[in-house]
């Protein structure tokens, strides 16, 4: 039987030892390397759906900024104007409402007097109909009428539905239109 020197045992050792030494060290570079370019991935997903999210906001902003400054909305909400013509603007407004929103993409749009009563809507088919609720509870409400405009992600007291509600008073000052996004259609 060949005896193999104590020393070649000790070098193999050292060399068993120096090879383990070397994958938990190789394996511990590649997942600290890895782990770095996950999350500057994610970090690049993440300023690309916020900048998405932010664009899409902006876009559905601009429908209530417009609509401000229509006299035809400061007409339908005019306590001055008569009932009929009031009723009359409403349904008219509603239809109107009803177009805007469909080409805009939102869920609903729709026009709130001075008290909070929606007096026109896109929904206004909907058994579901935003006219006559009040909102004036709703802080986008208060802080559209305050500040001239409001914004504020709820569940919907009518639709049960989560959104996005971009708010904004009229030029008048009487009352607020209001644009609600769902992000159902958004891939985030």
């Amino acid at each position: 039987m060949v005896r193999t020197p104590p020393s070649f045992r000790i070098l193999t050792t050292i060399g068993l030892v120096a090879m383990l030494i070397s994958v938990f060290l190789g394996g511990r570079i590649g997942n600290e390397f890895e782990w770095r370019r996950q999350t500057q991935q994610l970090e690049s997903d993440l300023s690309l759906r916020r900048e998405l999210l932010r664009s899409e906001i902006e876009r559905h902003r601009l429908l209530p900024e417009t609509l401000a400054g229509d006299s035809q909305l400061a007409r339908a909400i005019d306590p001055a104007v008569s009932t009929n013509e009031r009723r009359s603007l409403s349904l008219a407004l509603s239809g109107r409402f009803e177009q805007l929103a469909r080409s805009d993409g939102a869920a609903t749009l729709y026009l709130i007097d001075a008290n909070g009563t929606t007096v026109a809507s896109s929904n206004y088919r909907s058994p579901d109909s935003f006219v006559g609720q009040n909102y004036s509870f709703r802080s986008y409400f208060v802080d559209a009428r305050r500040d001239g405009a409001g914004m504020l992600f709820a569940r919907g007291t009518v639709s049960r539905k989560p959104g996005l509600y971009l708010a904004h008073r009229l030029d008048g000052g009487g009352g607020v239109v209001v644009v609600k996004v769902e992000f159902d259609d958004i891939e985030l």
